[in-house]
C-alpha cells in the first residue's frame, strides 16, 4: 500500500480502527475504537487490563496478529473476553494456541467470523450451534479437533465452513445436508476423514469442495458410484476437487465383490458426473 493511501486510510478511519503493538498501548485505546488488531505476543500469564475491558464492551473485531508460536491466550483470559465483548462480530484467532473454548461463546449473539488455530483443542462446544448468525467457521490446525458439533446445522447462516489440516477429525455430522446456504466446504488435508455425510446433493449453493471422500463400506457394498451421483448437480463448483476412495471400487450393477472397475472407467464415470 503507497504510504499517501496508507494515511489517508487511517484518517478515514479516525479512532474507530486501531493496532495495539505493545501491552501499554492497552491502557490508552480510545473508547471510540469498534476495530482492534493485537500485535503483541501473549503468554499464558498475561492478560489485559481490567480498564481495556470496561472501556470496549462495543469493540467489534478483535485480530490477533502476533505469530510467536509461543502465543497462548488462557482459558481466564478467552473467558474474560467472551463475556466482555459482547457484541463482537469478528474474532480472528488464527495465530494463537487456545488452551480451551468455553460454552460461554455461544452467548456472542453478533459473530459472523470465527477462526481458530490451535492444536490443544480436542471437540467444539455444543453452545457454537447457537450462534445463528455466523458466516464464516475455520478451523485451522487443529490437531487434536476429533469432531465438528452434532447439531452444526443450527448454523443457519453459514457460508464458509473450512478445516484445514485438521489430521484427527474423522467424521462430519450427519446434519450438514441441511445447511442450504452452506457455499464453501474445504476439507483440505484432513487425512483421517472416512466418508462423507448423505445429502451433499442438496447443498445447492455449494461453489467450492475441495475433497469428497468415499468410505471403505460403499466401495466394497457396490455403492460407490451410488455416492458419486451426489456429485451430479453440482455443476458451478469453481475448485478443484479431490474425490478420495476408502477401498476398492466395485460396479454398482452386479454389486458382487469380483467386479471391479477399473481406474479408466471411474475416471470417465467422475468426468461425466461433475461436467
Amino acid at each position: 500500500m503507497h504510504n499517501l493511501i496508507h494515511d489517508l486510510t487511517k484518517e478515514v478511519a479516525d479512532r474507530e480502527f486501531l493496532s495495539i503493538s505493545t501491552t501499554e498501548d492497552t491502557e490508552v485505546v480510545p473508547e471510540q475504537t469498534l476495530h482492534a488488531s493485537c500485535l503483541f505476543q501473549i503468554d499464558g500469564s498475561s492478560v489485559f487490563p481490567s480498564d481495556f475491558y470496561r472501556k470496549h464492551i462495543k469493540l467489534r473485531t478483535f485480530i490477533y496478529l502476533n505469530g510467536s508460536p509461543y502465543s497462548v491466550m488462557n482459558n481466564s483470559t478467552l473467558e474474560r473476553m467472551i463475556s466482555s465483548f459482547e457484541r463482537l462480530r469478528v474474532p480472528h484467532l488464527c495465530q494463537l494456541q487456545i488452551e480451551l473454548l468455553p460454552q460461554s461463546l455461544g452467548g456472542l449473539k453478533h459473530l459472523r467470523y470465527l477462526a481458530i488455530c490451535s492444536e490443544s483443542i480436542v471437540t467444539l462446544p455444543n453452545s457454537i450451534t447457537k450462534l445463528h448468525n455466523l458466516q464464516i467457521l475455520k478451523l485451522v490446525n487443529c490437531n487434536k479437533l476429533k469432531k465438528l458439533p452434532r447439531d452444526i446445522w443450527r448454523l443457519v447462516s453459514l457460508r464458509r465452513l473450512v478445516c484445514r489440516f485438521c489430521h484427527s477429525l474423522t467424521h462430519l455430522p450427519s446434519g450438514l445436508w441441511q445447511l442450504a446456504g452452506l457455499m464453501h466446504l474445504d476439507f483440505y488435508y484432513c487425512l483421517s476423514l472416512e466418508d462423507m455425510p448423505p445429502g451433499i446433493d442438496q447443498l445447492t449453493s455449494l461453489r467450492t469442495l475441495t475433497s469428497f471422500i468415499i468410505g471403505k463400506e460403499s466401495c466394497i457394498s457396490g455403492l460407490a458410484s451410488d455416492k458419486l451421483n451426489e456429485l451430479k448437480g453440482h455443476v458451478d463448483l469453481r475448485s478443484r476437487l479431490t474425490i478420495k476412495f476408502m477401498g476398492r471400487a466395485h460396479a454398482i450393477g452386479e454389486r458382487t465383490p469380483t467386479d471391479v472397475v477399473n481406474v479408466e472407467t471411474m475416471r470417465m464415470m467422475i468426468l461425466e458426473l461433475i461436467r
